[in-house]
């Protein structure tokens, strides 16, 4: 495990982790009994964990019950802000034009996934067809066609939301709204589209599983991936606060 000069010592006042959930508490989408049983342990010695993900928001504040965590849940990659099952904040949704949106990315050859239970979130599968289709392709048609949005490949699924959404803005309304610091908080994620979160986390940690540009700006480098590495993590924490 790598830890970057200073990062011990801050861990000493941190009151929750904000994890994502795809590929860092599961293995693709296969449940992580390490990483619940983590959870539970961080729970259990009163550090809250919240979840941060761009899955939908049905989804992720059910799994935060079934979890049994007493933080909150961002989803759809920052649109929405859950606790018990309420929403307590969201993005304005009334002018995003979802059907003509998903008519183009069909076009494109992109699978529809669900996107009828989400809250704003449209998430598309790649096929065949759009295989090569360049994040950067598909920013230039929705522009010319419905206007900026933003676009964000997961590695998952590709996902489009109204401009100026992301983990990072939802980040720091999550803090007002708890109440909390930046210090106090420890960020962990495997994807790229994790990085503009990393970027204003002062304390960020990344499984080995994780993409290398979040390797490089995490704060906490861990030895194990998903689960094996989220568990890594919590412990560390625990530790350090002389709670184990």
């Amino acid at each position: 495990m790598e830890i970057k000069t200073g990062i011990l010592e801050k861990l000493k006042n941190v009151k929750m982790v904000l994890t994502d959930y795809d590929g860092t508490l599961t293995h693709r989408w296969e449940l992580s009994i390490d990483g619940l049983e983590a959870v539970r342990r961080l729970e259990r010695n009163g550090i809250i964990v919240s979840f941060v993900s761009s899955n939908n928001l049905a989804t992720m504040a059910f799994l935060a019950m079934y979890y049994g965590i007493s933080g909150y849940v961002i989803s759809e990659s920052g649109a929405v802000i859950a606790k018990d099952l309420r929403i307590v904040w969201a993005v304005d949704r009334s002018n995003f034009p979802r059907k003509k949106i998903e008519e183009i990315m069909i076009s494109l050859g992109f699978e529809s996934i669900l996107n009828d239970v989400k809250y704003v979130d449209l998430t598309f599968f790649r096929t065949e067809k759009s295989r090569n289709v360049t994040t950067e392709e598909i920013i230039k048609r929705l522009k010319n066609e419905v206007g900026d949005v933003e676009v964000y490949d997961s590695g998952y699924a590709v996902h489009i939301l109204p401009k100026g959404v992301s983990k990072s803005n939802a980040f720091f309304k999550l803090l007002d709204i708890m109440n909390l610091k930046n210090e106090e908080v420890v960020v962990i994620g495997d994807g790229a589209n994790d990085l503009d979160l990393f970027e204003v986390a002062e304390i960020s940690a990344a499984p080995s599983n994780a993409a290398d540009v979040l390797k490089e700006r995490a704060k906490i480098l861990l030895d194990y991936p998903d689960g094996k590495g989220f568990a890594q993590l919590a412990d560390l924490i625990l530790k350090v606060k002389r709670l184990i």
